[in-house]
C-alpha cells in the first residue's frame, strides 16, 4: 500500500507527458500498471540494502526513468512517422526533451546551406563569425536564406497547428 502513491504519481506523469504529444497509441491503464510491477520486481532484485539506502526513492527513480524512456521512444517514433523512417540515424543528437534537432532538420528537408546556417544559430554563432568561416556565402545571401528558413518554420508550425485543431 505504501508504494501506491509512487505508482500513481508516475502513471499520472506518464499520461500527462503523452497527452501533450500527437501520440495516437496511448497505453491502457492496466498495461501501465503491469509495467510498474515489472519495474518493481527489477528493483527488488537490484536494490542494495545499506544504512542510507531508501527503497521508495530507488523505486520512484526507476519508474520515472522507465516512463521517460518510453515517452522518448513514442515521441521519436511519432516524429519520424511511417513515411520518414528511412531518415532515421542512430547518430543523431537526442536532447533532454526527447527530440533531435538533426532529425527534424533532415525530416523537413532543408538545403545544405540552410542546415549550416541553422546549426550556426543553434550554436549561438554570430552572423559575422559564420560569414568569415563560410566565404562561399555573401551577406545578402545569408539574409535571404535566414528569411527562407523562418518562412519554412512558420509554415511547418502552421501545418502542425492545423493537424491538432
Amino acid at each position: 500500500m505504501m508504494m501506491k502513491d509512487v505508482v500513481v504519481k508516475n502513471i499520472n506523469n506518464y499520461f500527462n507527458l503523452l497527452g501533450g504529444t500527437n501520440c495516437r497509441d496511448i497505453p491502457e491503464f492496466n498495461e501501465v500498471v503491469t509495467e510498474c510491477y515489472i519495474v518493481f520486481d527489477k528493483c527488488l532484485n537490484g536494490f542494495k540494502i545499506t544504512k542510507t539506502s531508501n527503497f521508495y526513492f530507488y523505486f520512484n527513480k526507476a519508474l520515472s526513468r522507465n516512463f521517460f524512456k518510453e515517452y522518448r521512444k513514442e515521441v521519436t517514433y511519432t516524429t519520424i512517422g511511417m513515411n520518414n523512417a528511412e531518415l532515421f540515424n542512430n547518430d543523431f543528437r537526442v536532447h533532454e526533451y526527447g527530440y533531435s534537432t538533426d532529425l527534424l532538420i533532415e525530416t523537413w528537408r532543408f538545403s545544405d546551406v540552410e542546415k549550416r546556417i541553422i546549426n550556426s544559430k543553434l550554436n549561438k554563432q554570430t552572423s559575422e563569425k559564420f560569414l568569415s568561416e563560410n566565404p562561399d556565402i555573401t551577406n545578402n545571401q545569408y539574409t535571404v536564406i535566414i528569411k527562407n528558413i523562418k518562412d519554412k518554420l512558420i509554415k511547418i508550425q502552421q501545418d502542425d497547428n492545423e493537424i491538432f485543431e
